[in-house]
């Protein structure tokens, strides 16, 4: 861990701590776009590494040229003490700039309009990695990524096959997860869990693919063997609604990550109940659609780019996949993608 400590001295020399040492620099594309990783802790850069390092390196057919900046700095906190789980990041806004302050000390800080963001860390948040990657590293190259673009981002999974998508909708608890889950290591392309960020123009979709987070009851229905280990192995965490799921790092097991940008071809909207006549897919109205989209996607709604990719996207086709056997489902799904338009 680098970073040094503090006497009253050295804060009168560098009150801002600008002269933190050696800086470390690492490049990476997210989410369509190029970015530049620098900090002050090898720590640190290897939090982002293991958010982003090793994905597909999405290229959207509109995707910014330019090169996103994000600085995660360290700054040794002398007398913080160990603590349960930090509290949830405070979201603002103001002149542009896009906020999440958990502490005085732990907090995030973009500029979409100078293409740059800066995550401040110290010791408490530390601490806890899992937490700092995604609640202030990955937050703030997907403030950036998705602004600069621009992208509208949904709360909804996304599988696929050669260049195809198919958004997986449904409430939290509707088995998105299970699903995707299931998909990846059934021979579909993996795109996301529960985070797409798409282009309304075209309805290209990219996501963070190297987690997805299961429950223990669906882990029993892998079908092979090793995949089957290794997400029983898997971390078990805690989210901050106390659910508790097996945090997956699908970069580890023959899992497909999807090679480029899924193009949405079809909505998929999850249901718990089973079908009728033992039905496993049933049309969904462009209505129906509208309904489901507005219920669950209240934060893409306000999203400069809603309005156009909520037009294209009714004019795909939507289905209800019902309760069924995983393998089902993702066989299901295979047919649709091969038999769906171009």
């Amino acid at each position: 861990m680098s970073g040094r400590g503090s006497t009253s001295v050295e804060i009168a020399r560098d009150p801002f701590e600008e002269n933190g040492g050696r800086t470390l620099r690492w490049r990476a594309r997210v989410l369509g776009a190029s970015f530049e990783f620098t900090s002050n802790s090898r720590e640190l850069l290897g939090i982002a590494k293991t958010a982003f390092a090793d994905l597909p390196p999405h290229r959207l057919s509109r995707s910014t040229s330019g090169l996103l900046q994000v600085h995660l700095h360290y700054t040794r906190d002398r007398g913080a003490t160990p603590g349960g789980m930090p509290p949830q990041p405070v979201l603002s806004s103001g002149s542009g700039w896009l906020c999440g302050h958990i502490d005085a000390r732990n907090f995030m800080i973009a500029d979409p309009r100078g293409s740059r963001a800066v995550v401040h860390v110290g010791d408490a948040l530390l601490a806890h990695p899992r937490l700092l990657r995604y609640e202030l590293i990955e937050f703030a190259a997907i403030t950036l990524a998705t602004r600069v673009q621009p992208l509208v981002s949904l709360h909804a999974g996304c599988v696929g096959g050669r260049g195809r998508g198919v958004l997986l909708l449904g409430s939290s608890g509707a088995g998105k997860s299970t699903f995707a889950l299931h998909a990846a290591l059934g021979g579909l392309d993996f795109l996301s869990e529960d985070s797409v960020f798409v282009d309304p123009e075209t309805l290209e979709a990219t996501g963070l693919s190297a987690f997805v987070h299961a429950r223990d009851d669906s882990i029993p229905l892998i079908d092979d063997r090793r995949a089957r280990r290794h997400a029983a192995s898997a971390p078990c965490i805690e989210r901050r609604s106390g659910a508790r799921k097996r945090e997956i790092d699908l970069r580890s097991v023959r899992a497909r990550l999807a090679p480029k940008p899924l193009r949405i071809v079809a909505a998929l909207v999850l249901s718990a109940q089973p079908g009728r006549d033992g039905s496993l897919l049933t049309r969904v109205s462009a209505s129906q659609l509208r309904r489901v989209l507005r219920a669950e996607q209240s934060y893409a709604m306000g999203q400069p780019g809603w309005a156009e990719f909520e037009k294209r996207l009714l004019k795909t086709t939507g289905f209800q996949l019902h309760r069924a056997p995983p393998a089902m489902g993702v066989a299901a799904v295979r047919e649709l993608l091969d038999a769906g338009p171009a």
